[in-house]
């Protein structure tokens, strides 16, 4: 199948002085696609947004994916030191804020994200957690593949308008966790 898009401003920057991401010289490359309305070009976005509950009425805003590079004196280098951060946001339709941060955060059911995170106290193990409230921000944690680390949160109130941003950052090297005995 061929894929239509339409290309915005490409923007690259290269120079040994500049710093981006982790404090690191180098270069970013900025590259923005417009597709038609429903298609989604790169199979694992596809495969994570099928995994997540559909929330009826969200429009699906943008999708972000990033690589990275980090030195092998990263605090991070045994994750892997290349990388990249998916993120996927919706626009949410007034009045389902609070109904979507009650299933993000214990509806996720039989799904390949998990309402936690790896245990600070057992490493290798993945516990369930409350999500996190600042301002008007919502974080709940996840574990996605029971592996990769990332989080669902929601941005704004219902009467402000509300967004849903479903981020993960695949490391390479993650480990997967397993279930804590209950």
């Amino acid at each position: 199948d061929t894929l239509i898009a339409t290309p915005k401003p490409l923007f690259v920057w290269a120079d040994e002085e500049q710093v981006f991401g982790e404090g690191v010289p180098g270069y970013q490359v900025d590259v923005a696609l417009e597709f038609d309305p429903g298609v989604i070009p790169v199979p694992l976005v596809r495969a994570m947004i099928g995994e997540l509950p559909e929330v009826d009425g969200a429009q699906l805003v943008d999708i972000d994916l990033r690589s990275w590079n980090r030195s092998e004196s990263s605090f991070d280098a045994d994750r892997g030191l290349r990388y990249f951060d998916v993120t996927v946001e919706w626009s949410l339709p007034p009045g389902v804020a609070e109904d979507v941060k009650a299933t993000m955060s214990t509806g996720l059911g039989p799904s390949a994200f998990f309402a936690g995170e790896e245990s600070f106290f057992e490493p290798g193990f993945v516990e369930a957690t409350e999500p996190r409230v600042f301002g008007d921000d919502w974080t709940q944690p996840v574990v996605f593949l029971d592996r990769y680390d990332g989080s669902v949160v929601v941005s704004g109130t219902d009467d402000e308008g509300a967004s849903l941003a479903v981020s993960v950052t695949f490391e390479p090297n993650r480990s997967v966790l397993q279930k804590l005995p209950e």
